[in-house]
């Protein structure tokens, strides 16, 4: 079949099709390769003179589909021009949504002007595991929970239906909390490239960015950029990219006054007055705010930290570098002792306990309700949670889902609600852990 050649007017235009803003712009051009068997083509140039080569896909499809992504840690990582002691460059890339549903990074932009794009993923790799850990972990799990649990201790009785109901979702949380994660010169502060300013980088996250209304997963995967509105489809919002194990997987699961007073006028006072916070006055209400209160946890092993910058060209360093990129990439890594403590340090945070309890598992039913009707409901939730992690199983070894099966790549298990006790990588608690 031969192939279907651009409209050449398409085709001039978009060599003046620009992706980026004020401060980085990286020309988009497509070209026509017959050789290939197929048009359209891209090439991606940035200030660097870098090119790669994707493949080949209409220009319709790049004008109207959702095709470029940005991954862009400088507003949290690098809010005011510097950068940190720790020698981190912050970073914005942008991706590339193949055809196959994966993503592909085609162009990777450092912090400073001057510096050139060798180890640039390692940069971009430590940039997205700091973030992950602050602001989607330590952020939107760990510290906008302390409002809650703290409320509900002050304003609930033990003995208030409500007070039982969440009690498995407040256990631990707040010793976790304290016990290594915020203190001065903790673990955040001490293995995070970020360092001393982990602290302020969560800060400006809360300041800018959260929002209680935003952290359902519905509402969050389309704040993402992950998601788009459409009421045709089952859960009311179409993915942008079809296999994404988070959101396919936790779609599944989407099936007080005192306390939630305190929760905003003192817990998070600062917002106290937006208008986005729910009234719990409809059932909607009620339903974003239990999708909220439950933290799907999964570990995340990641080298947290790295100590230089690349070297310049005046530098002594420098021909070592360019002899031995590897050996340099490397010497840059936290040194064994400092690993080591790390790794003990999250090994231990990350365990589950013995007594931990996932969502659809009750150790003290009799102490729960004595309501017939209740533990029958409950009952039944339990078996469709069952059936869930049947269904991850089932899309774990489906070869079609090329980002949770396939040579090199683990089952994506985070989302499968039992686990035993240990480092698991699985389960789905009904208090938050680490």
């Amino acid at each position: 079949m031969e192939p279907k050649l651009s409209n050449p007017v398409a085709l001039n235009w978009l060599k003046h099709f620009n992706v980026g803003d004020e401060r980085s712009t990286y020309k988009v051009e497509f070209e026509i390769d017959s050789d290939l068997g197929f048009s359209g083509a891209i090439t991606v140039t940035n200030k660097y003179d870098k090119e790669i080569f994707l493949e080949g896909f209409s220009i319709e499809g790049a004008c109207c589909g959702y095709c470029l992504q940005f991954l862009d840690s400088t507003l949290k990582v690098h809010p005011e021009e510097r950068i940190f002691f720790t020698g981190l460059y912050a970073t914005r890339t942008i991706l590339y949504l193949t055809r196959l549903g994966t993503l592909k990074s085609i162009a990777i932009e450092l912090s400073l002007p001057e510096s050139k794009q060798q180890i640039a993923k390692a940069h971009v790799c430590f940039n997205d595991a700091g973030v992950h850990q602050l602001v989607h972990h330590w952020l939107r799990i760990h510290a906008c929970m302390e409002p809650f649990i703290i409320a509900a201790h002050r304003h609930l009785s033990v003995m208030h239906p409500v007070f039982k109901l969440l009690k498995p979702h407040l256990k631990h949380t707040l010793q976790i909390n304290a016990l290594a994660l915020i203190n001065e010169g903790g673990i955040i502060e001490s293995d995070f490239s970020a360092g001393k300013h982990s602290t302020e980088i969560i800060s400006a996250a809360y300041k800018d960015w959260w929002r209680f209304d935003m952290e359902a997963i519905l509402a969050d995967l389309i704040r993402r950029g992950l998601a788009e509105p459409d009421p045709t489809q089952p859960y009311g919002l179409r993915l942008l990219i079809e296999d994404y194990p988070y959101a396919n997987d936790g779609l599944l699961y989407s099936e007080l006054q005192a306390w939630y007073s305190e929760v905003i006028n003192v817990g998070h006072a600062d917002h106290a007055n937006v208008s986005w916070w729910p009234t719990l006055s409809t059932p909607n209400d009620h339903t974003h705010m239990g999708c909220f209160g439950s933290a799907f946890s999964g570990e995340f092993w990641a080298i947290t930290s790295w100590w230089k910058l690349l070297p310049k060209e005046e530098d002594s360093e420098y021909k070592d570098f360019l002899e031995d990129p590897e050996g340099y990439l490397l010497s840059c890594l936290p040194n064994l002792l400092e690993t080591t403590k790390f790794l003990a340090v999250v090994n231990i945070l990350s365990q589950h306990s013995p007594d931990e309890e996932c969502i659809g598992q009750r150790k003290d039913l009799s102490d729960w309700t004595g309501d017939t009707e209740i533990i029958q409901a409950f009952y039944e939730f339990s078996m469709d949670i069952k059936i869930i992690e049947k269904e991850i199983d089932k899309r774990n070894k489906d070869p079609t889902r090329r980002n949770r099966c396939g040579a090199g790549i683990p089952p994506y298990e985070s989302l499968i609600a039992s686990s035993g006790p240990g480092v698991t990588g699985r389960g789905v608690p009904n208090s938050i852990s680490i």
